[in-house]
């Protein structure tokens, strides 16, 4: 999610910052709203990579071998 998170933060900021030509919309500013919208998808993207990379760091593969005899199999005799 934080990948995505990103580029979604990314491509509405510089759309925010730098397409859009509205002085003051209800006393925001667009464009500041777009930039601070490019930092946080910046820091939402590197931060979402940085967990993926640590994920793959941390996997560990272990094999497990069952080595019970079956219900069927007759106990050894005394």
């Amino acid at each position: 999610m934080g990948i995505g998170l990103g580029i979604f933060l990314l491509v509405v900021g510089g759309i925010l910052g730098f397409a859009v030509d509205a002085d003051a919309v209800g006393g925001v500013d667009l464009n500041v709203v777009g930039f601070v919208c490019l930092a946080a998808g910046a820091l939402a993207l590197l931060l979402g990579i940085v967990q993926s990379t640590q994920r793959q760091h941390r996997t560990d593969r272990v094999e497990y071998v069952d080595e019970r005899r079956p219900r069927d199999y007759p106990p050894p005799r005394p």
